[in-house]
């Protein structure tokens, strides 16, 4: 059963990143870059500022800076202590694997740190801006899927590996969230 897996996530990632073009490649190169993650931070806490107060939009920014230390963290433990090797550096596959620009990743890959930061800042996000409706914030989610898919095409992480990073961050975002707004953001239907 565990060989079936193992294959089935071997061929999902082969499949997804045999899938390249010249512009694919540009774009998810850049999907996998972290300035717009900043970027995309630092717009919601000038929301915050506007809406509410500088105050919380400082807690907005220790929440998500929490956040992502927790969810790098655990997933450098992770793959440190597991030392699953990334497809561009498992000797069975990696002459298979599409490089773009050479790039190559750590040498370990289990779990994805770009997923579980991308998906715990998301669904930190998403609790905080309780305000706008549900079905527009659920939009959201593109973004660490896109970022997710990115690290597979550019064959530096299995599917298993961004599956285990999207829980990881799941579990840090909603975390996080009942801290922050308990100890600082205070947030509240009240407050709209």
């Amino acid at each position: 059963m565990l060989e079936t897996f193992k294959m089935l996530d071997r061929d999902l990632l082969l499949k997804i990143n045999a899938g390249h073009t010249p512009f694919l490649d540009l774009f998810m190169w850049q999907m996998s870059q972290s300035w717009h993650t900043f970027l995309f931070i630092f717009i919601i806490a000038f929301v915050f500022y506007r809406k509410f107060d500088l105050k919380k939009a400082i807690a907005l920014l220790l929440g998500c800076a929490l956040i992502f230390a927790c969810t790098d963290f655990s997933s450098n433990v992770v793959k440190h202590n597991v030392q699953r090797y990334r497809p561009t550096h498992n000797l069975e596959i990696k002459d298979s694997v599409h490089k773009v620009n050479v790039y190559e990743g750590g040498k370990f890959g289990f779990f994805s740190a770009h997923a579980a930061n991308a998906f715990g800042i998301t669904v930190f996000l998403f609790f905080c801006m309780y305000w706008i409706n549900k079905k527009y914030r659920l939009l959201l989610f593109l973004y660490p899927l896109i970022i997710s898919y990115s690290r597979i095409y550019l064959g530096v992480h299995y599917p298993s590996d961004i599956i285990a990073g999207c829980l990881d961050g799941l579990f840090f975002g909603t975390l996080g969230y009942f801290i922050i707004n308990a100890q600082f953001l205070k947030l509240n239907e009240q407050d709209l």
